[in-house]
């Protein structure tokens, strides 16, 4: 059997089982939940052909981790597959990076924050030149509301890995949680111009637009992005938030309610539904859909110290007493005055 060996990793295996890791990783790279699931058919069938293969163990971990993040597969069932396959990647390359990395996702997902930042900092020290860890240990500090730090690691990995649309994504959601929202709509769109179609970098976008009172802008991107992924829950809940910032109220109860409608058929995170309840203004139905996300410990909870989206809720002592329970830090909202930065 023709071998290869991956470059980091130190590992052989057939020429077969690593093109399937390849093509995974080329679908992972799109982020969208029907590239993901086809991701892990690639993985699956690698891993059976070869089930010392830790590369693949792991990029397995990292696909069931962003369904869970994008609220269309439940903690319960992504966590068991994740934890199983992130487990045997560590296994078999306990100091790759891929390893820690997909490990310290896990962790995150399960609301671990301590455990996650050491497997984060692990992966970082074993191997400091793998983009994604980087990536991905800048938004979970972006999400700690440790924002300087974020722009550290955001830097390193955009330094690594210039061409990556992930890492182009997560500099402008760095700079949206931080509140600099017209730098965000600048980074997102260049993003955008850059990686058509890439919907993490859409999404920002549309985000961004929102803040600095473009909401019809901002429909209009995640319309676009809902067009080519029509059963994406976070766009969907997204582009209804959009919808009720702009004032159309009735469509955003109508995209609410498909939402409401695919909840009864399959999984959609309650974070999901607490978003454009938000956006209307239905403060108690909001808190009651994120305290169910608190029950099912939805990974989405992550973003809650740092969301603008949530905002208006701070002040809530109800909102503040979640905070506390998920061990999340606080931060008044923040609002933009000309150039200025200032808190609420």
């Amino acid at each position: 059997m023709e071998m290869t060996m991956h470059p980091t990793s130190n590992i052989q295996v057939g020429e077969e089982t690593f093109s399937l890791y390849l093509q995974a990783r080329s679908e992972w790279n799109r982020r969208t939940p029907s590239a993901i699931r086809k991701a892990i058919r690639y993985l699956e069938k690698a891993i059976t052909l070869e089930g010392t293969f830790a590369l693949a163990c792991a990029a397995l971990a990292d696909c069931y981790t962003i369904l869970m993040e994008y609220g269309v597969l439940s903690s319960r069932e992504g966590l068991t597959q994740a934890r199983l396959a992130a487990g045997r990647a560590l296994h078999k390359g306990p100091a790759m990076a891929e390893a820690l990395t997909s490990a310290a996702l896990v962790r995150q997902m399960d609301l671990d924050w301590p455990a996650a930042e050491a497997a984060f900092k692990a992966a970082v020290d074993a191997h400091p030149g793998y983009a994604t860890a980087r990536q991905r240990y800048g938004l979970f500090l972006a999400w700690m509301k440790r924002f300087d730090e974020s722009k550290r690691e955001m830097d390193a990995a955009g330094t690594l890995d210039p061409h990556s649309p992930a890492v182009a994504a997560s500099r402008a959601w760095l700079e949206y949680y931080r509140g600099d929202f017209p730098s965000a709509v600048r980074t997102a769109g260049r993003a955008v111009d850059l990686y058509p179609g890439f919907s993490s970098a859409e999404v920002v976008l549309g985000l961004s637009l929102i803040q600095v009172e473009r909401a019809s802008e901002a429909a209009a991107v995640l319309g676009n992005a809902l067009s080519r992924e029509e059963e994406n829950v976070s766009v969907l809940s997204l582009l209804s938030y959009a919808r009720a910032r702009e004032g159309a109220l009735k469509e955003a109860e109508t995209l609410l309610d498909r939402l409401r409608d695919w909840a009864g058929t399959r999984y959609v995170s309650p974070y999901y539904l607490a978003v454009p309840m938000e956006g209307l203004g239905l403060k108690a139905d909001t808190m009651r859909a994120l305290e169910a996300a608190e029950r099912e410990r939805s990974p989405q909870l992550a973003y809650l110290a740092s969301e603008p989206i949530f905002d208006p809720l701070r002040t809530q002592p109800e909102f503040q007493a979640l905070l506390n329970r998920l061990r999340l830090p606080f931060r008044p909202p923040v609002q933009l005055v000309g150039a200025q930065e200032v808190v609420a």
